[in-house]
């Protein structure tokens, strides 16, 4: 069983003495992803420092080139003008190489505002989600590209529902709610046109939606009858929507996210899975606003990995809540007298 306090265990590394700390710091920051060559020379690795803005600028250019070919391929298949995913497998193998240097871009780009129906960056973010969690399942490399494809083309049943209903800011009818979970057979009718070798994307389509507690639909499989895509994008997919505005809802901030599918959803997950996303994402995951104990406010801007408390920080509000003229950024790992205490909605300071 999954509990919240798990995931909380490196709270006791904010009450240790400096001493202590150097010894778990070192565990903590000197992980795979940094190399000898980082460690003992001039480099730095990208997941302990802010990104430059050569590298913010490319992997934003390349964000964008995914985005267009993933809504020109939705237009298309809204239009039933046929389904070329060739032009998007060759982006998503550039997003694969690029994740290392450029995850923390990436998911600060997730973590922003977008249209409540705009299934185009929805499925990009469940996608980068599903990735970051196959990662932490040792999923190798060529089964990562397809995971990310599936992710991306996960909801393309949604397509063929009427907008009128999708756009409902209340909650649907009976007959409504029918017609959104026929959105399974519909993905799976669009994708079969693809061809056996892409039959995971069907598995996908039509199974991300089921819970291994039986709960789920269309068909109410349980335990080892989903498949391990389907099971890592439906909880990717849920703790996408949930942090993200839809018209019956508001977003809800990360960490209150995380709380809820732990106490209240995690007999529908997997445990293995559930575990994943909880490393994967973090309490406090890049891109999200937080509060200091000095009641400093700023944004999460590169993750120390195994560390729910300790990532590096921009500085944009001070302690009486006044927008600094020059942002300045923090390395929690180095700076032992201050964490993170809380999330923060960063709408509250939108106006200041």
């Amino acid at each position: 069983m999954v509990r919240i306090s798990d995931i909380l265990r490196d709270e006791d590394l904010i009450r240790k003495g400096k001493g202590d700390m150097k010894e778990d710091k070192d565990k903590l920051a000197f992980s795979e992803a940094l190399t000898a060559e980082d460690i003992m020379g001039d480099r730095v690795s990208p997941n302990l420092r802010a990104p430059t803005d050569r590298e913010k600028k490319d992997a934003l250019l390349l964000l964008e080139k995914l985005r267009e070919a993933l809504d020109k391929l939705f237009t298309s298949i809204r239009k039933e003008e046929g389904l070329d995913i060739a032009p998007l497998e060759s982006l998503v193998e550039q997003f694969i190489i690029s994740l290392n240097k450029y995850e923390n871009i990436y998911m600060m780009q997730a973590y922003g505002d977008y249209d409540k129906n705009d299934l185009t960056y929805h499925s990009m973010w469940t996608a980068l989600i599903a990735i970051k969690i196959g990662k932490k399942l040792s999923i190798e490399v060529k089964r990562l590209k397809e995971l990310f494809i599936a992710g991306l083309l996960h909801d393309v049943g949604l397509l063929h529902i009427p907008e009128e209903i999708l756009r409902k800011e209340r909650e649907s009818f009976r007959s409504e709610m029918e017609e959104i979970k026929s959105h399974p057979e519909k993905g799976r009718m669009i994708l079969e046109k693809l061809g056996e070798s892409y039959n995971y994307l069907l598995e996908v389509g039509y199974q991300e939606h089921e819970r291994v507690d039986g709960s789920g639909y269309p068909l109410g499989l349980k335990d080892n009858e989903i498949g391990l895509f389907p099971q890592i994008i439906g909880i990717a997919d849920t703790y996408e929507a949930m942090t993200h505005n839809r018209p019956y809802r508001v977003r809800k901030l990360p960490l209150y996210v995380i709380k809820e599918i732990v106490e209240t959803m995690k007999e529908k997950f997997n445990p293995k899975i559930l575990k994943a996303l909880l490393e994967a994402i973090t309490l406090y995951p890049v891109g999200s606003f937080v509060r200091l104990n000095n009641n400093e406010v700023g944004r999460v801007i590169a993750s120390m990995g195994g560390s729910h408390f300790r990532h590096v920080v921009q500085i944009l509000y001070g302690p009486d809540g006044e927008k600094l003229f020059e942002p300045r950024t923090v390395n929690l790992m180095d700076a032992h007298l201050l964490y993170i205490v809380e999330p923060i909605d960063e709408r509250e300071f939108g106006n200041k």
